[in-house]
């Protein structure tokens, strides 16, 4: 069985372990997703000693994400990017100033359905929605984030 963990404080708002489960029902791969609440220190001794923990994964709450990107060997480039991009919407503390809009206008056949769903959740995760059917909407400001996350769907 896999192991995975979620890191932080607090923890107790989180739906990870019942999404986990759900995942792990539907795919047929047993696995055990724990909460593991975290401090702030203990966040680098906790990482360096993954390997060979048997854990083979572990998601990082907000505010732990930079903690936790300063105490891994390496980030992947892409991992970099997510950091990039997040950072400005976590951390901003003043309102943007309206920039306009962007539009994502598609048309996926039917016979592609699953690039379609990935599209259509990544776009609203990104804070688009639907103008009407193929269009989205989102405020200009999220469009360096919004295409550093579609050539990640490549």
């Amino acid at each position: 069985m896999r192991r995975y963990a979620l890191i932080g404080n607090p923890l107790g708002h989180s739906l990870s372990p019942q999404i986990h489960g759900l995942i792990s029902e539907v795919t047929g791969t047993p696995c055990e997703y724990r909460l593991m609440p975290m401090a702030a220190d203990a966040v680098g001794p906790f990482l360096r000693s993954l390997p060979g923990s048997g854990i083979a994964g572990v998601n990082v709450t907000i505010p732990h994400k930079q903690l936790a990107a300063q105490n891994v060997d390496e980030l992947s480039p892409e991992a970099r990017q997510l950091l990039e991009d997040g950072d400005p919407r976590i951390y901003g503390t003043a309102p943007p100033e309206d920039q306009g809009w962007v539009l994502a206008v598609f048309s996926v056949p039917e016979s592609e359905r699953q690039k379609r769903h990935v599209l259509r959740s990544r776009l609203a995760g990104l804070g688009f929605g639907t103008a009407a059917p193929g269009v989205w909407i989102a405020p200009a400001r999220l469009y360096e984030e919004t295409r550093n996350s579609l050539r990640r769907l490549r």
